[in-house]
């Protein structure tokens, strides 16, 4: 049974909970950017990670710049894609993998101010005894 427009606008747009590539570029995109499961939307999260790491000092204020809010051109781009009337794949592909890459970048370095250092604490524990022996 084929879907009607509206039926499969609402799982692109809610329903679905990760991107199928066998859909069209319109769906593909419809989903990464209304989706809560969409990258636009682990963007807006990240960047808000950053800001109240930035208000907590964890954090110099450049990450804004370089990580953050206006670090926003890869999900600009994918946005310009989604409002045009004539999607194409090969632009939505490297939207797409673009906002990934920086999606990733930004939780890389959120997981490495938010994480203990493991190796650093494994060094600081032995310099502390190789001053006691």
């Amino acid at each position: 049974m084929k879907m009607s427009k509206s039926e499969k606008y609402e799982l692109v747009t809610t329903l679905a909970t990760e991107c199928d590539m066998k859909w069209s570029c319109a769906d593909i995109l419809n989903f990464h950017y209304f989706n809560d499961n969409g990258l636009i939307a682990a963007k807006r999260f990240n960047d808000e990670r950053i800001a109240d790491m930035v208000a907590k000092g964890i954090v110099p204020s450049g990450w804004i710049v370089a990580y953050g809010g206006f670090a926003s051109s890869e999900s600009n781009h994918l946005v310009e894609l989604q409002q045009k009337k004539r999607k194409e794949k090969i632009s939505t592909m490297v939207a797409l993998e673009m906002l990934e890459d920086h999606v990733a970048l930004q939780e890389k370095m959120i997981n490495s101010k938010t994480q203990k250092d493991p190796w650093g604490a494994f060094c600081a524990k032995h310099a502390r005894n190789a001053k006691r022996g």
